[in-house]
């Protein structure tokens, strides 16, 4: 082709790209800018996670519950790509932290195929009812997704047996019946101070077991504010309007240093149900290399908007914990299970 015309068609197709952004404004150039981080975002070495707001995803995920897109996940510093040890973005709605990393010396990178179909099946399994609205989970959707039934297969525990229950609220019945079907131990972590208060009541004839009246996550700290919502409350962070007053303050403790103060224990079984906490407390686990003390893992996983990069934090987690354990069953938003690996 002579240079004038390719010049020609440069300059056409250059124009015309011009036009579409100044016809839609601000919402096409964001469009631009989300797909240029997503890919590269994909590319970037050491990085474990990817937005989910690209083209492939955008139908279902990243939405929070008032309908509005979250926002794209940074890249990665040259400084969180060396970092010597992981770290977890705390459960924080502003300012947006940068997206997990994980050293090579703990976890080989997450590469991009792992990743996108990680995010490509999560697309298709985001607990969203018939409305379209985004639900905690699938039974909340009330879709025919939730399998919490899966939880009571047999565990194959054998006393002296330890368990850990994340998330009991005011009368624990999962720990309950764990507790009388094997025989176990058992410590319960439950964060809400009235709830608390009668599960400490409710559970006085139950055998070997502990109360804790605090939550488990990445750090020890006090949470003012709290908006108590039954079995639904989130405990993470505030919710309450005017600097947390109104609201219920409650403690959230160092899952290591809980495992530390309790003498560092072989757990069997940790059974978690704590409605957003577990995402924190997970990454925690992961971070401080405790997930090879445990078991088995079984969670229910939940989306709340108040967790930011959700599924990215989803899929980085699935990919460390394959290095430990093997899937025996899992529903994104409903429940999961994950066996040691010999």
């Amino acid at each position: 082709m002579p240079s004038s015309r390719l010049f020609t068609l440069i300059t056409i197709t250059i124009s015309i790209a011009g036009v579409l952004v100044l016809w839609n404004g601000p919402k096409t150039q964001g469009y631009l800018n989300q797909f240029s981080q997503d890919y590269s975002n994909f590319g970037t070495k050491n990085s474990t996670t990817s937005t989910s707001n690209g083209a492939s995803y955008a139908n279902t995920t990243g939405i929070m519950a008032n309908g509005a897109s979250t926002s794209s996940s940074p890249s990665l510093s040259p400084s969180q790509q060396s970092s010597s040890s992981p770290s977890f973005p705390s459960l924080q709605s502003s300012p947006k932290p940068a997206p997990p990393s994980f050293s090579s010396s703990q976890s080989d990178v997450i590469d991009k195929n792992q990743l996108s179909t990680c995010l490509e099946d999560l697309s298709t399994n985001m607990p969203i009812n018939a409305q379209g609205k985004m639900k905690a989970h699938h039974w909340d959707a009330r879709t025919p997704k939730w399998n919490e039934d899966e939880r009571w297969n047999p565990l194959g525990l054998v006393a002296p047996c330890t368990i850990w229950y994340i998330g009991a609220n005011t009368h624990g019945r999962d720990g309950v019946r764990l507790q009388s079907d094997y025989s176990c131990s058992i410590d319960v972590f439950e964060p809400v101070p009235e709830y608390a208060s009668q599960l400490q009541e409710n559970w006085a004839g139950v055998p070997h077991s502990t109360v804790h009246p605090y939550g488990l996550g990445s750090s020890t700290r006090t949470v003012e504010g709290v908006a108590l919502e039954g079995e639904s409350t989130f405990t993470m962070e505030g919710s309450s309007e005017k600097g947390g007053k109104g609201g219920t303050e409650l403690s959230i403790r160092s899952v290591y240093e809980v495992w530390v103060d309790l003498g560092s224990p072989r757990i069997d079984l940790i059974h978690v149900n704590c409605e957003g906490c577990e995402w924190e407390m997970w990454e925690a686990l992961l971070e401080h290399d405790l997930l090879r003390q445990i078991g088995t893992v079984q969670v229910g996983t939940h989306w709340f908007p108040q967790v930011i990069d959700i599924e990215e934090r989803y899929c980085t987690i699935e990919g460390r914990m394959k290095e430990t354990h093997t899937i025996a069953f899992k529903q994104a938003f409903g429940w999961e299970r994950w066996i040691s690996t010999p």
